[in-house]
């Protein structure tokens, strides 16, 4: 927060030189990302009516210093964003979106009231979401950089976890961390002896961090 606005964002080099400040006016900031090359700033901000959320995105460069773009999304809450290459992805309660660096929407997976429990979209090639099906089974949703599912697995009981590493997929379900490839096929399941609170896929994208209140099991999903 900052004084006569919602919001600021700072923007520094890697020497903790100032590179750029920007002041977000009526939205209350709530995620912001920068692409690989450092040109390109993209800033989520939450408005209200009193009555609807909206989010708004835009798209600044920084060799410019200006905004050169502004999406808005109504009715959304956005969670985060994200550049994966050349592509700004987005994630809110409604909508999984992608976008290019000028702010054209380049695709839009709406929901459709079945709001993510988890997600990661932290990888380049596949974005995963756990929705529930109307009989109340966890499904986990996947999809590629351009919005095209290209698998689904659907769970017998709540997926308490979720973590992604290139085409690599693990899920927890209570004492179980399941394999899953980009397709939705299971490949592996393997057992702790605690309930997992946390969950992670690590280095080769084989090895699993699975952690619980006062306990960490190691293993190996490929």
């Amino acid at each position: 927060a900052t004084v006569g606005y919602k919001g600021k964002v700072i923007v520094y080099d890697k020497k903790g030189k100032e590179k750029f400040n920007w002041n977000s006016g009526e939205g209350y900031i709530l995620d912001i990302a920068l692409d690989d090359s450092g040109r390109y700033l993209a800033v989520a901000q939450l408005s209200s009516d009193g009555t609807e959320s909206n989010s708004k995105l835009q798209m600044i460069d920084l060799n410019r210093k200006r905004v050169i773009a502004t999406e808005e999304r109504p009715g959304t809450a956005i969670s985060e964003i994200r550049f994966s290459g050349k592509r700004l992805m987005s994630v809110s309660d409604t909508e999984f979106c992608g976008f290019k660096p000028s702010g054209k929407l380049l695709f839009s997976v709406p929901f459709g009231g079945r709001n993510p429990s988890k997600y990661d979209i932290s990888g380049n090639e596949i974005f995963a979401f756990v929705t529930t099906d109307n009989r109340g089974n966890a499904v986990l949703e996947l999809y590629n950089n351009k919005g095209k599912q290209v698998g689904k697995y659907r769970a017998d009981s709540t997926v308490n976890n979720l973590s992604v590493h290139k085409d690599t997929i693990v899920i927890a379900r209570q004492r179980d961390v399941i394999s899953i490839n980009r397709r939705g096929k299971l490949k592996k399941t393997v057992s702790a002896e605690f309930d997992i609170k946390s969950l992670g896929l690590y280095g080769d994208g084989r090895t699993v961090l699975a952690a619980g209140n006062t306990l960490a099991y190691i293993a190996r999903v490929k």
